[in-house]
């Protein structure tokens, strides 16, 4: 089994924007065998021995994006912002850290899985207009019922 992770969108990545992920996998060989296969020159993949933390940092990403895009209009200046981006962060690495096993590195989700995620999803940092779960965290602090979120964004992973 292997993982395939981001950050990236993939509308994007259709459109030929360099792009990077992560391909997790316990089987090295098997691993590096498909990163050689999907590595192109707009789309570079990273490999990693540790699916679990991948998927994680992944699962984790979504619901802080989701979280940060529903308190970002009712904060009012960039400092709190951030220090809602940093609080967000330490809540999802303490949850890393209690789900990693004891032969893997929680700060790996600092990583591109995890930090580099949430980053890429945040409209303050891309200057676009976010992810999915940026912008349905914003709908539905705006109050929007969850069907219509659903009709306008498609789908969301959080």
């Amino acid at each position: 089994m292997f993982i395939l992770s981001g950050p990236n969108f993939a509308d994007e990545i259709v459109a030929g924007v360099r792009s990077a992920t992560v391909l997790a996998g316990k089987n090295k060989s098997g691993t590096q065998w498909l990163q050689q296969i999907l590595n192109s020159p707009k789309l570079q993949i990273y490999a990693s021995k540790s699916p679990e933390l991948v998927q994680t940092a992944g699962v984790l990403k979504n619901f802080l994006v989701f979280e940060l895009g529903y308190v970002w209009d009712k904060l009012q200046t960039g400092d709190e912002k951030i220090e809602m981006i940093l609080l967000a962060l330490e809540t999802g690495f303490e949850a890393v850290k209690k789900t990693c096993s004891k032969d893997e590195n929680p700060y790996k989700f600092l990583g591109i899985p995890g930090l580099g995620d949430v980053l890429l999803c945040l409209e303050f940092f891309v200057g676009t207009i976010g992810s999915r779960n940026f912008r349905a965290g914003k709908m539905t602090a705006k109050g929007i019922p969850d069907k219509e979120i659903l009709e306008t964004l498609g789908t969301t992973e959080g």
